[in-house]
């Protein structure tokens, strides 16, 4: 700002104008100021929801701040160096369990330590179903942000029984539903033992198993009847589990929703063909039917980036995804079903999007929402969201009951193994009675969890008025001058430097 005031002094509007003005007082960021792109009213529609956007090169951005997850080389450089140096000389930081090595995959999960299980709430058997809910929504989780959920008519299911460590493949499948009407979805679907373009170097190397496997689903003919994907990175969207789906007779009739972008990776790498490609931008939708079960799928929106290679920079968009099931009997708490699936996301700071999402598509019987790889926060926290936020965005989305994931698998950031749901613990506890009767915790791997549906109160929402006042925002345009932009919100104006947060 002092620079920008001494340019107008001194050489006048013009050669001001010339030369972009620093917005932050940060040496370090001052560099990435140059590069963000102009924000425009246009990425935002008539009630101040984000639409799925590109900017003037043609790649997609995050509307609400549209200079996030954008790193310098030495920004990089300042983070990995240290990991690799502390990794020759051993005081890197303690990433994996005790005992898993990168590169070995354990035979059996690796269990919660009593501690973190007695500090917040786990989940490791079947959870108590209330009376009122004939029609439960199985949860199986497989590892990172791999998860298997079952929607629909799943009355007839059993449960696994209750373990610390969870049960093997046989185990989760066999308490899943058979019932023509139950829908069975998978999530982010990733089953090798590295992460990485190259399937013998490079990438993170998981050190604890998936529950289950493509094998395992044949073996038990488990249909999957929709794969959800959020984005591409390869710790999402894992070429080898994808094809290994996509051939298999359990996966051949697959529907695969993922948004802007992806649809042409699936149908040219995996072979997956359009007709069974459902591709969608933020907000956009899909209904189809299951037996007797009627599903809808909503893409979301979500705080992220997308690549898969140095050229592919935001080529794809990124999302989270709402499934909505019924079941015929009518009534929420015989059939309705609401499932949120959060992907891999930051909680923006000075935007309301998961409020939004909650606003508009809540609230929700179960949400499955990230809770790690958040260390260091200087270089994560615009692509990931701690535990603490993990819990905010819980009460935003108004979910009843929400699982935390995409932890505890691959050793992507600097936290512990087990600081996630130490943290998240911590985060429960210090919104105090906001949570009501929802709650929000973790699951063993390798056993189904039944959660009732429409028998708990949704937490507390700390905004329940509607998006029905009009507000003033400002927004960044090409002239790097602010104008206004009218949505449905709360009375409230944001400057410029708050709305782009460097």
């Amino acid at each position: 700002r002092e620079r920008g005031d001494r340019l107008m002094r001194g050489r006048g509007a013009a050669a001001a104008a010339a030369r972009p003005m620093y917005r932050h007082a940060s040496a370090r960021r001052r560099v990435r100021a140059l590069r963000i792109p102009d924000a425009s009213p246009s990425w935002f529609d008539g009630d101040g929801h984000p639409v799925a956007s590109v900017d003037a090169r043609g790649r997609f951005v995050n509307p609400w701040e549209p200079g996030a997850n954008r790193k310098t080389l030495y920004e990089l450089l300042k983070w990995v160096a240290p990991r690799w140096i502390g990794t020759l000389i051993g005081t890197a930081p303690t990433t994996k369990p005790p005992g898993r090595s990168a590169g070995a995959r354990g035979d059996a999960p690796v269990s919660l330590p009593a501690a973190v299980v007695g500090g917040g709430v786990h989940w490791s058997g079947t959870a108590a179903r209330p009376a009122s809910s004939a029609h439960p929504i199985k949860f199986s989780w497989v590892g990172h942000s791999t998860c298997l959920v079952q929607m629909g008519d799943t009355a007839d299911g059993g449960s696994s029984p209750p373990s610390e460590e969870g049960g093997g493949a046989d185990d989760v499948l066999s308490a899943l539903s058979r019932s023509d009407d139950a829908v069975t979805i998978l999530t982010d679907p990733i089953f090798s033992s590295r992460a990485s373009a190259l399937p013998f170097i490079g990438g993170s190397v998981r050190f604890v198993r998936a529950s289950i496997n493509v094998a395992d689903l044949e073996r038990t003919n488990t249909k999957i009847d929709a794969v959800l994907i959020s984005h591409d990175h390869y710790d999402h969207l894992d070429y080898e589990s994808v094809c290994a789906l996509a051939e298999s007779d359990v996966g051949r009739d697959t529907r695969w929703f993922v948004p802007l972008g992806i649809g042409s990776w699936l149908e040219r790498n995996a072979g997956v063909p359009p007709s069974q490609i459902v591709e969608r931008g933020w907000w956009g939708s899909c209904e189809f039917q299951v037996g007797a079960t009627t599903v809808r799928t909503v893409c979301a929106p979500a705080q992220h980036w997308c690549s898969r290679s140095p050229f592919d920079h935001n080529k794809r968009l990124w999302c989270s995804w709402a499934v909505y099931a019924s079941t015929p009997g009518g009534g929420r708490a015989t059939g309705r079903q609401r499932f949120y699936f959060g992907g891999d996301t930051a909680r923006p700071l000075h935007f309301p999007m998961h409020r939004q999402i909650g606003d508009r598509l809540g609230p929700f019987d179960l949400s499955v929402l990230p809770i790690g790889a958040y260390e260091p926060d200087w270089f994560l926290g615009d692509s990931h969201c701690s535990p603490a936020e993990s819990v905010e965005m819980h009460l935003d989305l108004r979910s009843k009951r929400s699982v935390g994931v995409h932890w505890g698998t691959f050793p992507l950031a600097d936290e512990a193994w087990d600081d996630p749901p130490r943290r998240l613990a911590e985060g429960v506890t210090s919104v105090g009675g906001l949570m009501g009767d929802s709650s929000f915790g973790t699951v063993s791997r390798g056993c189904v969890i039944d959660f009732g549906v429409g028998c708990q109160k949704a937490a507390k929402v700390r905004r329940t008025e509607k998006w029905t006042e009009k507000w003033t925002e400002k927004v960044v345009t090409g002239n790097n001058m602010p104008t206004e932009k009218k949505y449905q919100g709360k009375e409230e104006l944001v400057s410029k430097q708050e709305t782009v947060r460097l």
